[in-house]
């Protein structure tokens, strides 16, 4: 069975060393990591430092909704009807 963390980037300045060290750890663990909701100035120094090659470039994902699409996908879930989503 896949075990996911959902991690939100927000401080670029000092974190994207502590992200890749926290992604080698999960990923060792035979985990993944899915990262969504980097704003654009953490995003292009994600880009920069080649971070997205170290993590995988279909880890990082935009909006909460492409990440859990990633998660259900890593999972082998399939994601339910609508109208069970809205009770």
């Amino acid at each position: 069975m896949a075990r996911f963390c959902l991690v939100q980037p927000t401080n670029y300045a000092t974190g994207l060393q502590a992200l890749e060290e926290f992604a080698d750890i999960i990923h060792a663990s035979g985990r993944s990591v899915i990262l969504c909701g980097a704003l654009e100035r953490p995003a292009q120094m994600m880009r920069r430092a080649d971070f997205e090659e170290h993590i995988g470039k279909e880890t990082i994902c935009a909006i909460i909704q492409e990440a859990l699409e990633r998660a259900r996908h890593l999972s082998g879930v399939v994601q339910p009807p609508d109208e069970l989503l809205r009770r």
